[in-house]
């Protein structure tokens, strides 16, 4: 558990450093649902992002969970006051290490391997560097076997200003 941790704190310093070189870019902060944990966000421009989340896997079997998304942004379709609404999509990948007695159907096998496709919709704040979001995340499990895989998430992140 230390040594997660020491990953967690590792990438949230490293990608601090980054955020200070381009206003903006990089965010932080949590999501809850299915993975629920740390939620990280990169802008490349105004169409693309990346997302990655380390967070614990409620659903059983559970276990520590490391996923990344590359998404694409639509036109902004809502937009509510100072509040834009932009909708995502993406293709990402998720991968899960089994803590305690957890196991994956009748495979031994304490790791697990998916496809994610996250389609949601982001909350941009014009006056303040935050965005709230809320995603779906149909998946396919790949390996120990092949089944459905799913998730959700509401979240929030902070992005830094350099």
């Amino acid at each position: 558990m230390r040594r997660i941790f020491a990953c967690v704190v590792l990438v949230l310093s490293l990608g601090c450093v980054g955020a200070s070189a381009q206003e903006g870019t990089f965010g932080a902060g949590i999501i809850l649902g299915d993975p629920s944990g740390i939620s990280l966000g990169y802008k490349l421009d105004a169409d693309a992002s990346l997302q990655a989340a380390l967070a614990w896997d409620l659903i059983s079997p559970g276990g520590f969970t490391l996923t990344g998304d590359y998404v694409f942004h639509f036109d902004r379709i809502f937009k509510v006051k100072s509040v834009l609404i932009p909708l995502y999509a993406g293709v990402g990948a998720k991968f899960t290490i089994l803590m305690g007695e957890g196991m994956y159907d009748s495979s031994a096998s304490t790791i697990g391997l998916a496809a994610r496709i996250p389609l949601g919709m982001r909350w941009e704040f014009v006056d303040l560097p935050l965005e709230a979001f809320l995603e779906l995340v149909p998946g396919l499990r790949l390996f120990p076997d092949t089944t459905f895989d799913a998730g959700m998430g509401l979240g929030i992140r902070w992005y830094f200003r350099g």
